[in-house]
Formats: C-alpha cells, sequence, structure tokens
C-alpha cells in the first residue's frame, strides 16, 4: 500500500511498490546496444556519471573514470563521439584536476557533469574538487572545498576551449537545459550535500551568469538529491530527486516561478533502488522516467515510464534486466545499469549509462517502440 502522503505517479490500481518484484510483468524493450568504454586495470577500473549531447548531427558522449573506485583523487572527464555511420570513437581525456590552478590549485578530483541541451555549441560541463572529509581532505559535510564547476565548448575546426569556472561551491548532478520561456536550468548540490538549482537567462550557458537557490529539505535529516526535472503543459516545473534515508522512493518537488522557488519535497509512488533518474519529453512531448525500481537497492532493472501530461505515468517497460556484476575491486561499486541520461535523436532514445561503475553503454531504442506501449492494467 502506498502512504497517505504519497503522490501517486503510476496509478495506484495497477501499481503497488511495496510488492517484491512488482515490475515483472512490465514489457521488455529490444534496441541496440553500444560499449564505449570497459574497464580494465590498465586504464581505468571506475566509470560513471555519464552524459550524451548532440552537436552537428552527432551523437557525443561524456563520463567519469578513476581508479580504485568512486570519486577518489586522480578521476577525470572523458568523452567520446559517435560518427556517421555510428561508430563510436576511442575515448579521449576532456579534464584533469585543477582545472582553475589560479584560483583552486587544490582540487585533485573531477566529475563530469554533462552538457547544454540547445546551446549555440557543444558545451561540456565538470564539477572539480579536493576530494572528501571522510577520506582526510579537510573541512565538515559531504565534499571539501574548494568545489568549482567550470565549463569547456566545441569547435570542430579547433577542438575544445576551456572557459572557465561558472559557479563556485556547486557540484552539478545534470547539465543545462531550457525551459519553454527560454531560462536555463541546471541542477546540483553545496559541499554540504544541499539541493541547489542554478538558473541563468543569458543566450549563451557558457556565460557565468549563473544564480543559484536551494530547494527545501522535506522530510527528514538528509537532502533529496541528484535531481532531474522536466516542465509540465502548465509551466510548472517538477524535480524528481533521489531520497538517501530509507524511503526507497524518488521525491517530487515543483516550481511555479520559473525556478525560483520550490516546494518542499514529497515521496511519490516510484519505488527506487536510492540511484539517479533521468526525466525529459521526446520530440512528441510525452513525458519519460529513467530509473532503478528495485527497492531493496540493487540498480537492476533499469526502467521507463511515460506519461502524456507529466502527472500520470500509465505507460511502462523494462529496458535493461540482464543479470551483471563488478569484475574489479574499487570503492562503492554495485551491480546493475546505474545513472541514466538520455536525448531525442533521429528516431530514437539514446541512454548511456554505467553498468556496475565499471563500463559505459549506449543504449539505442526506437521511438516508435516506445510509441507503441500499452497502458498499465
Amino acid at each position: 500500500m502506498t502512504r497517505r502522503d504519497e503522490i501517486e505517479l503510476i496509478p495506484s490500481d495497477v501499481w503497488d511498490p511495496t510488492v517484491p518484484d512488482a515490475w515483472e510483468g512490465w514489457p521488455r524493450l529490444s534496441g541496440r546496444v553500444a560499449r564505449l568504454f570497459t574497464a580494465s586495470t590498465d586504464t581505468y577500473d571506475y566509470s560513471h556519471h555519464a552524459s550524451l549531447g548532440v552537436y552537428g548531427g552527432q551523437l557525443y558522449a561524456f563520463w567519469s573514470n578513476g581508479r580504485n573506485g568512486e570519486d577518489l583523487p586522480g578521476q577525470v572527464q572523458r568523452w567520446a563521439r559517435r560518427d556517421a555511420m555510428g561508430r563510436w570513437s576511442e575515448p579521449e581525456l576532456l579534464s584533469r584536476a585543477p582545472m582553475n590552478p589560479a584560483g583552486h590549485a587544490e582540487t585533485t578530483t573531477v566529475i563530469n557533469g554533462g552538457t547544454a541541451v540547445g546551446a549555440p555549441r557543444l558545451t561540456a560541463y565538470y564539477s572539480e574538487y579536493k576530494g572528501r572529509p571522510q577520506d582526510g581532505a579537510g573541512g565538515t559535510g559531504k565534499w571539501s572545498l574548494p568545489m568549482v564547476t567550470g565549463v569547456q565548448v566545441y569547435d570542430p575546426a579547433e577542438g575544445w576551449t576551456h572557459r572557465g569556472a561558472v559557479l563556485e561551491d556547486f557540484l552539478l548532478n545534470e547539465g543545462p537545459r531550457r525551459t519553454s520561456q527560454g531560462r536555463w536550468i541546471m541542477t546540483g548540490e553545496d559541499h554540504a550535500g544541499r539541493t541547489r538549482i542554478a538558473y541563468s537567462d543569458a543566450h549563451d550557458p557558457a556565460d557565468p551568469e549563473w544564480q543559484v537557490v536551494g530547494v527545501p529539505r522535506g522530510e527528514g535529516p538528509i537532502y533529496k538529491n541528484e535531481v532531474s526535472w522536466f516542465q509540465r503543459p502548465d509551466g510548472s516545473l517538477a524535480l524528481f530527486m533521489r531520497d538517501d534515508g530509507d524511503s526507497r522512493r524518488i521525491w517530487l518537488a515543483e516550481s511555479v516561478d520559473h525556478g525560483v522557488a520550490w516546494s518542499s519535497p514529497r515521496p511519490t509512488n516510484l519505488s527506487d533502488a536510492t540511484s539517479k533518474c533521468c526525466v525529459g519529453q521526446l520530440g512528441d512531448g510525452t513525458y519519460y522516467c529513467i530509473w532503478n525500481p528495485n527497492p531493496t537497492g540493487r540498480r537492476i532493472p533499469l526502467a521507463i515510464a511515460l506519461s502524456a501530461d507529466g502527472r500520470r505515468f500509465d505507460r511502462v517497460a523494462i529496458l535493461r534486466d540482464e543479470d551483471t556484476s563488478p569484475r574489479l575491486p574499487g570503492r562503492f561499486k554495485g551491480p546493475g545499469y546505474q545513472y541514466p541520461n538520455a536525448i531525442s535523436h533521429e528516431g530514437r532514445l539514446h541512454l548511456i549509462y554505467s553498468v556496475n561503475k565499471e563500463d559505459v553503454e549506449v543504449l539505442s531504442v526506437s521511438l516508435t517502440d516506445l510509441e507503441a506501449l500499452p497502458p498499465l492494467a
């Protein structure tokens, strides 16, 4: 049974998130899977925080690579490009700390921050920070200062140009997208782990003209985090949030003033493996949520839910549910298809994710197959 204060996203008459393996009857979608990176002891044994961008009709992929596990000194941002024949290039280094040595020479660790969807140029973001207090890097909270979010822009003739830092004390979770009013929105958190939203009305999201606002913590002692968002037909913005408490639910907050003020998060009836989700819209306006619905914490399966209005998700499917587990040791590794990020391009929904926090894959699903999914019954 659902909690009385839960927001019902999947109709409760056909979905009970407390039933074990409640997704077993969902249809399974097939698609093309491309492996972009395979972890090894010779290169990097850790991969995570993957994202996709489109520029000049081509797909670009970005992710974090490290050694000995997650968020350790030496972690870098890497990228690859898909050509017109559908072949992915060999990964290349994009960002390595310190990226801003003049003012922040103490940073040691880089996290991929994603790309700006619809920007005039391919625009890629990273966050870099000194380390973690738990690892002896100093300070209090979740991350050790300094912590900086910066940006690079791409020109096919000249390659990448580093534009420098755009925000301080901001760890980016998802790259910028525009609202229907033209405002750029990107999501993240500060060094204490408090959820933050950055917005900008500049034409170019690479310009350092960002304003930062907070999102209320909501119930419990821990801020809901790793936020993804979309805009509904009525103009309201919906934040889908991970809960590191014990609810095992995705939480939801809303804004009715274009991202300046946000409601207190409330739990939804989407069960969750305590992982990052990805929400957005397809070209026909259909809303999607891609997430791990397993409340045991195991990030298998990876699923998608679809909605016509951004409020009622009544079509669902399994994307990946094959058993998998890490091959190599490393901090915070675990089985599953993790931290999805998606973009619609050339008749397909392309989603990138890490496998066991080791390998990087892109699954490309036909939009026609998504449109054909029947309502839950």
